[in-house]
């Protein structure tokens, strides 16, 4: 008789527990899965903001890279390095700066404060090979976050489509 009683509990037992689990395995993934969407859409959310600020930070550079006709065409009212200094020294500039050190990746962010730094520090001496890799680099760590984590373009590779004598700049920096 005592084996009987057993028997039926353990009888019972055995679909409780199995539902029970299965009540538990379905809570865990859709919490999961809860979890995954937020991230998902943070992420989408911080790539768009990431966009805007990237292109605003990159303007000064696409600026001193323009050639001097070109920027003389479209900018009547003021010389090219007026509005570079004017630019780069402005508010405005100083705010997305800040706000790329929010929301960039830490090898934009790492990327744009080794670009800077050099040029504070060079108080003047500039060696136009060393800004170039600098810029190179913050531009690839911006391709990097945007995506292109495993791309095979090298720093001065994001540069040669406007820099006209990138191999003498690459023997330089060899």
């Amino acid at each position: 008789m005592e084996r009987d009683w057993i028997d039926y509990v353990a009888a019972l037992a055995s679909p409780v527990l199995v539902a029970l689990f299965t009540v538990m395995l379905t809570i865990i993934g859709w919490k999961y899965r809860q979890t995954w969407e937020r991230n998902l859409k943070l992420e989408e959310q911080l790539r768009t903001d990431r966009v805007e600020i990237y292109k605003r930070v990159i303007e000064p550079f696409l600026i001193a890279f323009a050639s001097d006709e070109a920027w003389k065409a479209e900018n009547k009212k003021m010389g090219k390095n007026e509005a570079l200094n004017s630019m780069i020294t402005s508010m405005d500039y100083r705010k997305t700066s800040f706000f790329l050190t929010l929301i960039g990746s830490d090898g934009v962010v790492n990327a744009h404060k080794n670009l800077f730094q050099y040029v504070y520090k060079s108080e003047g001496n500039i060696d136009p090979s060393n800004v170039l890799l600098l810029l190179g680099n913050f531009l690839l760590e911006i391709r990097k976050s945007m995506g292109n984590e495993s791309t095979a373009i090298d720093q001065l590779g994001m540069l040669e489509w406007f820099i006209t004598d990138i191999d003498r700049v690459k023997k330089q920096t060899d």
